[in-house]
């Protein structure tokens, strides 16, 4: 039943009786000829995603807080995405039961660490941590990428107004001159931060 391969690689003839897997025929004495394409040999890939000269901060919860502040923690995703990546600085600003959502009790707090949820434990925070250790000299580079691995401890909380009302809507001016109190939705939340890193 099978083929035929007088002709090299180029072409394989095969003929008989096929069947499916349950047994029945599903033809029988085709003839057919497949011409098989050559496979030319893959380009060297270079590597599109080098991170060495890249400074990375991480914001998150206890999933990113596990790999520690400085990346090196065997249980943190971060942990190995520095070692993976190797980017010139690396370092987390992530707590564990932190969320991305404000309550209507936010206050600012660089202080909390007390690895529960509570009204302070916030993206929030955790962006004035940063901006706080810029200006004191504490970090000493600029950020080139910002990831923000949060969400998982915001459930109950707020999801309206969601995020094409918000970052549609006062497109031409920033929400940070609101109170924070008032940035309940994840959506609300994540653009108040991003405005206050801008």
């Amino acid at each position: 039943m099978f083929y035929d391969d007088s002709h090299g690689d180029e072409v394989l003839y095969m003929s008989g009786d096929f069947q499916t897997s349950f047994g029945y025929k599903f033809a029988s004495n085709i003839d057919f000829i497949i011409k098989t394409i050559e496979t030319p040999e893959p380009e060297p890939q270079t590597n599109t995603s080098d991170w060495s000269n890249l400074n990375v901060l991480i914001m998150g919860d206890s999933i990113t807080w596990q790999g520690g502040d400085n990346c090196d923690q065997a249980n943190g995703w971060n942990t190995w995405f520095k070692q993976k990546a190797n980017p010139k600085n690396c370092i987390s600003y992530a707590r564990s039961g932190a969320t991305m959502t404000n309550t209507s009790s936010t206050v600012y707090n660089i202080t909390e660490n007390t690895g529960s949820t509570t009204n302070d434990n916030n993206f929030y925070n955790q962006i004035n941590r940063v901006i706080y250790n810029y200006e004191q000299g504490i970090l000493t580079w600029t950020p080139d990428v910002l990831l923000v691995a949060l969400g998982t401890n915001d459930f109950g909380r707020p999801k309206t107004p969601d995020a094409q009302t918000v970052f549609e809507s006062n497109i031409n001016s920033y929400t940070t001159t609101d109170s924070v109190q008032t940035k309940l939705s994840i959506a609300q939340a994540m653009r108040y931060g991003v405005e206050m890193l801008i």
